[in-house]
């Protein structure tokens, strides 16, 4: 297999970043075993990209008319054994004209992805089953493949201890948030919970003046682009956040959280993780009864006895090593 990775993923305030930190979190895992990664964007925030550089990974941008030419180009000129493309509009024509070994996230069976090597779609709800023209050998299914990044690793044996009450929330809905819903939670949660807050953005989100001034006027602490989100999650006690990638996070963590369904693809997430135990599901982000939301999370952080099983349970789901096991299949499958 050859020890060079592409990686085709955009991120912007309209697409979100996860896409981007999810794939993040397997190149690490791949440069971890000595290889390297190249990237290929056709769009994606300037923080993002100085974030990867950090990692030693430069995004080269190509011309979205000639995507799957270009990504291929890429392969070709770094020797890539694989190519890894996350997003809902690469479909079964844009895989087959890359002309390589190819891994395709999924999160939403949006297309037959009959020229793929493997399928990975590492959601809660996630079964081989949903992809009924993939042999199910070629698809890495559930939270067993949950991608968490470098700064997590080192917390695979951390403990957490819970107050008798919860005292510190912290609010994250994505690096984007192009619903504004951070900043309608921060003033349904300012003066009626008396937990301390801190409210994470995106460098997308942080030229909101609406946002910016509901941050002031409740005199929570904001954060943008931390450069230590488990740092975070362990200081915390509670969480409101949404139903992405960020759930599983917050699971590894062992972080009773709230959770608000931003996008349609995030609804099977937050109902799975309601069912499961390991979150409060607040439900979609439009419909939100936000003096109900500050007395959710009032209630819970008095519940010492539910906020231990939705830890434990949480802890139980991300073990944290879902990006060797991809790797191991990728590896299988070359």
């Amino acid at each position: 297999m050859s020890d060079t990775l592409v990686i085709r993923a955009d991120a912007s305030r309209e697409l979100g970043t996860g896409h981007v930190m999810r794939c993040l979190a397997l190149a690490q895992a791949w440069m971890a075993r000595g290889g390297g990664v190249c990237w290929a964007a056709t769009a994606m925030p300037e923080a993002l990209t100085a974030r990867l550089a950090r990692e030693g990974i430069f995004a080269r941008m190509i011309d979205p008319k000639l995507d799957a030419l270009a990504t291929s180009a890429l392969a070709d000129e770094a020797g890539a054994g694989w190519i890894i493309v996350d997003g809902y509009r690469f479909d079964g024509s844009y895989e087959r004209a890359l002309g390589h070994r190819v891994l395709a996230w999924d999160d939403d069976v949006h297309t037959d992805h009959s020229a793929c090597a493997l399928v990975l779609n590492q959601n809660i709800h996630a079964t081989a089953s949903m992809y009924p023209t993939v042999v199910p050998e070629r698809v890495l299914a559930g939270l067993s493949f949950a991608q968490l990044r470098r700064e997590f690793w080192p917390l695979r044996t951390w403990k957490r201890t819970h107050p008798a009450t919860a005292r510190r929330l912290l609010i994250t809905m994505g690096g984007s948030d192009p619903t504004a819903t951070t900043r309608r939670l921060v003033d349904a949660i300012a003066g009626r919970t008396g937990l301390d807050v801190t409210v994470v953005i995106g460098s997308a989100a942080r030229f909101d003046p609406l946002l910016l001034a509901a941050v002031e006027r409740a005199k929570f602490r904001l954060v943008t682009d931390p450069p230590s989100m488990p740092e975070l999650m362990a200081q915390a006690d509670l969480a409101l956040a949404a139903g992405g990638s960020t759930s599983w996070e917050l699971a590894f963590m062992g972080l009773p959280s709230l959770v608000v369904t931003l996008a349609d693809n995030q609804r099977p997430v937050a109902e799975a993780l309601g069912s499961a135990g390991v979150a409060v599901t607040l439900g979609w982000h439009a419909s939100l009864d936000f003096a109900q939301v500050a007395d959710t999370v009032r209630a819970l952080a008095g519940d010492l006895e539910r906020r231990n099983q939705m830890s434990a349970l949480g802890r139980a789901l991300v073990d944290g090593n879902g990006g060797a096991r991809v790797l191991d299949a990728m590896k299988t499958a070359a």
